[in-house]
């Protein structure tokens, strides 16, 4: 996600949204989510979980 969020920034696209994604993900590999695919990433926005 990385080089998508530095080619944005390059090109003047904000990327505070794939930042803040960047963000979920890294805290999901960093709980040892890392293996379980986006999903575990987009599991903490659903608040019916």
């Amino acid at each position: 996600m990385a080089h998508i969020v530095h080619t944005s920034e390059a090109h003047g696209i904000d990327a505070g949204v794939m930042r803040a994604a960047e963000g979920m993900a890294r805290r999901a590999i960093g709980l040892g989510h890392g293996a379980d695919g986006i999903m575990r990433v987009a599991e903490p926005l659903d608040r019916t979980a």
